[in-house]
């Protein structure tokens, strides 16, 4: 069988072009993966008072992390000036997204409180922020 010029170049060629743009798919998944956030946390829902075994307010806060793991999770829950409270907590950081529900212990009431949540993982070198208005029923 001869080889025409078209055959020549049609099997010279489709197979480069493939391999180039498998090559260029490839690199653009793994750019997709590397502009992700290494931390990410939010809070889900609002508070929630609690009388037992301290009065407080309950928050749920959804995050993730990359490894190394455990992180920490700062939360902070400010009531208009009147109450106040803290509290930290590990966080398990592996690449997965996690749900936590933390008491805040303070002199809570119904009404508006700022809440800020604050992560990072074990080396310190991810980390992530969120301030949000909650409602505390």
């Amino acid at each position: 069988m001869r080889m025409t010029r078209k055959t020549f170049w049609v099997r010279r060629f489709v197979p480069a072009v493939l391999l180039f743009a498998s090559l260029a798919l490839a690199l653009a998944a793994a750019t997709a993966r590397a502009n992700e956030p290494a931390a990410t946390i939010s809070f889900t829902g609002g508070g929630h008072l609690v009388s037992s075994p301290l009065p407080g307010v309950t928050v749920t806060l959804k995050y993730d992390c990359v490894p190394p793991s455990p992180g920490i999770i700062n939360v902070t829950i400010d009531e208009e000036g009147t109450a106040f409270g803290g509290t930290f907590l590990n966080a398990t950081c592996d690449n997965k997204s996690h749900s936590v529900t933390v008491t805040v212990e303070g002199p809570f009431f119904d009404g508006v409180a700022a809440g800020t949540a604050s992560l990072s993982n074990g080396s310190g070198g991810a980390v992530a922020m969120a301030n949000q208005e909650i409602n505390i029923k």
